[in-house]
């Protein structure tokens, strides 16, 4: 865990990577697609900016998430990052 201070607040940061992380202040998009990846086995972890950042099940991809995800088409890069972290690596299969 890491304590940072700002000015006469105090935020606790954790840098682990968990199945439950806090999706406090977080819209509803940005809370439902977290939600699925978790339940998909992606873990999370809550960066020192407050976003979150999720970890694909086999390593092989990180997406990050803002607590407000304003306009479709950054839905839409959120949903495509997510899709690319879980296709299997292309050249591993020789194309």
């Amino acid at each position: 865990m890491l304590t940072m201070g700002k000015h006469s607040a105090t935020h606790t940061v954790s840098r682990a990577y968990t199945s439950t992380p806090d999706l406090a202040g977080f819209d509803k998009f940005a809370r439902k697609t977290a939600k699925d990846c978790l339940a998909a086995g992606w873990v999370g972890r809550l960066s020192n900016n407050g976003h979150l950042i999720l970890r694909a099940p086999d390593g092989g991809g990180t997406v990050a998430l803002c607590k407000t995800t304003v306009g479709a088409r950054h839905r839409q890069n959120t949903l495509s990052q997510i899709r690319r972290a879980q296709r299997p690596d292309r050249r591993a299969a020789g194309m």
